[in-house]
This record gives structure tokens, C-alpha cells and sequence, in this order.
């Protein structure tokens, strides 16, 4: 197991590089991230700095090596727009061959007629609104998935961008990425870069899921380092 991780339980394993870990079926989970994001900004005429580098598919490579993950997940938010813009297309090639048995992409909010670009681009993906494997039901959070697949079925979402702010106790303190856990689920931190966080406890949940979640602990994201928080019992996003 690589450093870094915090055990919830057997079926499910968080790593601080801002993913979850199903070690049963060997399944690797990340959310939002946002492939493309720089070119679409520019493309819609944002000025955004085309120099700063997306070390995205690096990180997600460098998890899926270190974990021997067998399937990749994107539990939404896969891309930033599915516009035909440069290096889009060999980054979704790409992550399609990360994991010996493929990556399946959970759809979000932005990912309107990604399954036709990717059809389009003739890049083999599984493309999904919900997905079940093993208790857990990836979602990605932005609407109502209706009820759950089966009692004691735990969701993995997306969508919210979690975050909190940590202090080391002299007076500074800095926001970053950390993932919610709650009775019956978890909302994953966006795995892009540039995707603001939403700091928990201080902004509402946009979606239904996070929303509906019992808030139990926040685990945060601390580079090397990953720290479990306890939250008020029974608090809602």
C-alpha cells in the first residue's frame, strides 16, 4: 500500500493524492478532473495562462502504478467542456489505457456529449450516469440519482470540490483539498488543479448527494500527509 493513505475499512482505502481505493475489486477512484481546462477557457476567450502545466494524467498515472489498480474510475466532471481542443483527444486516449481493464467515466455536469466525442474520436471508454461495483455506487453528485441500488449501499460523489482550512497553531493556516465522509458515502475532492475549493462548513453543498449526506469526519489533503478531522455528529452540508 502506497504512503499516505488512511484505511475507512477494508472495502475502501483514501489516498492523499486525492483518491479513493477499492482494494477488493483493485479499483481506482478520482472526481472532477477537468481535462482540458486551460484550452476551453481559452477557446471561450479567458485569458487564462496557457504556460501553467496540468499535471493531471501525470498524477493519475502515478496512482494507478503505485496502487497496481486493474480499473479507473472518474466519478464525473471528466472534462472541463468536450470541445475539440488541443491535447484533449491523446489525454482521454490516454487515461482509456491506465488500467488493464479500461476506465469507465461516470458523467457530470460538464460532460455533456462527452460519450459522442468520444465515439467520435473512436476512443473506447464506458460511459455511465451511475455505476455499481461491490456495495459502492459512483455518482457524480450534481443531480438526484434516486434511490439507492440496495440497502447499505454506500455513494462515492463528486461535484462539490470539497475543502477546509487547516491552522498550524501559529497563526497560519491553509485551505486545501480534503474529502467528506459521512454515514453511507464519501465526496471526493477534485482531482484538477484548478478547481477552487469549496470550503465545508462555510459554503452549502451545490447537489443533492453531498447535501443529503450525514456528515461524520473531513479527511484532508496535506501533501504527503493525510489527516482525519471529526465533524459535529449529524451535521448537514
Amino acid at each position: 500500500m502506497p504512503a499516505a493513505t488512511l484505511v475507512l475499512d477494508d472495502a475502501l482505502v483514501l489516498d492523499a493524492r486525492r483518491a479513493a481505493w477499492l482494494p477488493g475489486p483493485r479499483l481506482l477512484a478520482v472526481a472532477d478532473t477537468h481535462f482540458g481546462h486551460a484550452w476551453v477557457q481559452r477557446a471561450r476567450g479567458q485569458l487564462v495562462p496557457i504556460g501553467t502545466p496540468d499535471d493531471s494524467l501525470d498524477r493519475l498515472a502515478d496512482l494507478a502504478r503505485d496502487h497496481g489498480a486493474r480499473r479507473l474510475v472518474i466519478v464525473g466532471d471528466v472534462v472541463h467542456a468536450a470541445l475539440d481542443v488541443p491535447g484533449l483527444r491523446g489525454h482521454l486516449a490516454a487515461v482509456a489505457r491506465l488500467a488493464p481493464d479500461g476506465a469507465v467515466f461516470v458523467l457530470g455536469n460538464h460532460d455533456r456529449k462527452l460519450a459522442a466525442r468520444l465515439r467520435e474520436w473512436n476512443i473506447d471508454v464506458e460511459c455511465t450516469e451511475r455505476l455499481l461495483v461491490d456495495g459502492f455506487e459512483f455518482v457524480h453528485g450534481d443531480r438526484d440519482p434516486g434511490p439507492r441500488a440496495a440497502d447499505g449501499t454506500r455513494r462515492i460523489s463528486g461535484h462539490e470540490h470539497p475543502a477546509m482550512v487547516v491552522g498550524d497553531g501559529t497563526g497560519r493556516s491553509a485551505k486545501v483539498p480534503a474529502f467528506v465522509v459521512g454515514r453511507g458515502g464519501v465526496v471526493l475532492p477534485a482531482f484538477s488543479d484548478w478547481a477552487a475549493g469549496c470550503v465545508v462548513g462555510n459554503q452549502r453543498f451545490l447537489g443533492p448527494v453531498a447535501a443529503s449526506l450525514a456528515v461524520e469526519s473531513l479527511v484532508a489533503c496535506l501533501g504527503p500527509r493525510i489527516l482525519r478531522f471529526p465533524w459535529k455528529r449529524g451535521t448537514r452540508g
